[in-house]
C-alpha cells in the first residue's frame, strides 16, 4: 500500500502515478514488472516512486485496490484483475517474490 507521503501529493500527481502503475500491470506479468517503467510513465524518479511504494508487493496491492474501485462491471477488467491475482499467487507459491526481495536486499538496493 502507498505510504502517507503518497496521500499528501496533489491529486493530479496521484492520478498520474496510479495510471502508470495500473498500465504497467496490464502490460506485463507481476514477475516481469519494472519499477523503472512505472516511474518513467508517471514522470517521476524511481527514488520518488520508492518513497510512495516501498516495494513491488505494495504496488500490486495498490493496483488491485484501484481496479476494484473502478467500474468492475466490465468483463475485461474482471479478467485482468483475476489474471493479476493469479500471477501473484503463482509467484508466492514458486517463491519468486521472496527470491527477488532477498536478492535485492542482499545487494542493499531497492528491489523491483
Amino acid at each position: 500500500m502507498p505510504t502517507e507521503r503518497f496521500s499528501r501529493l496533489q491529486e493530479t500527481k496521484q492520478k498520474r502515478i496510479s495510471e502508470a502503475i495500473i498500465t504497467e500491470f496490464q502490460r506485463t506479468t507481476y514477475g516481469e514488472l519494472q519499477i523503472s517503467n512505472i516511474a518513467r510513465n508517471a514522470r517521476i524518479s524511481r527514488a520518488s516512486l520508492y518513497t510512495y511504494f516501498p516495494d513491488k508487493e505494495d504496488l500490486f496491492q495498490f493496483a488491485l485496490e484501484q481496479m476494484q474501485k473502478q467500474n468492475l462491471e466490465s468483463p475485461k477488467k474482471k479478467l485482468l484483475l483475476n489474471q493479476l491475482q493469479e500471477q501473484v499467487s503463482e509467484s508466492v507459491l514458486t517463491g519468486k517474490m521472496c527470491e527477488n526481495k532477498n536478492s535485492a536486499n542482499q545487494k542493499g538496493e531497492p528491489h523491483e
